[in-house]
């Protein structure tokens, strides 16, 4: 009941959230904090120390787990909420779109190269993506629940969930 109560009126603020996070990923694609870093050891160092000392990217958000993370959030939240708002559904493709396109360049051209792992973030992204399928049962369960004529429609979505 909660989760079918309170979700369908954050939807905008989901929706907000998404395009704002398409912002921060084209901002990205300056390398700011590379930028801002060298600048500043640039005073006490030579320009190749302070190159060197520049990088690599801060691998707790810019690393390719940060990243995975922040990722399998923005589909849960276009899985969860695009039923109750489709527009949520056209920020999360636009969404994936610039990741592709900041990613796409940024990981090739300007990025140092990091390991691969042999799909250990992928393993994780597909595990938080089933979460997100828990949790849009529930919250659509719960909205039939409220909305529908008679309880038959909750029991069968409900029940979706053993599966």
């Amino acid at each position: 009941d909660l989760l079918a109560e309170k979700l369908p009126r954050c939807t905008h603020f989901y929706m907000s959230y998404i395009v704002a996070q398409c912002s921060i990923h084209l901002l990205n694609l300056t390398r700011y904090v590379n930028i801002m870093q060298y600048w500043f050891r640039r005073g006490f160092a030579d320009p190749l120390s302070a190159r060197a000392m520049s990088e690599p990217e801060d691998q707790d958000y810019y690393g390719i787990g940060a990243r995975s993370a922040r990722w399998s959030i923005v589909m849960v939240m276009g899985l969860v909420f695009g039923q109750l708002n489709p527009l949520i559904w056209t920020c999360v493709v636009v969404y994936f779109l610039i990741c592709r396109l900041a990613y796409g360049y940024l990981l090739v051209f300007a990025e140092t190269r990091k390991p691969d792992l042999g799909g250990v973030f992928w393993v994780y992204q597909l595990r938080h993506l089933q979460m997100g399928t828990v949790i849009y049962i529930t919250t659509m369960a719960g909205w039939l629940e409220l909305e529908a004529q008679n309880k038959w429609c909750f029991r069968i979505a409900m029940s979706s969930i053993i599966y």
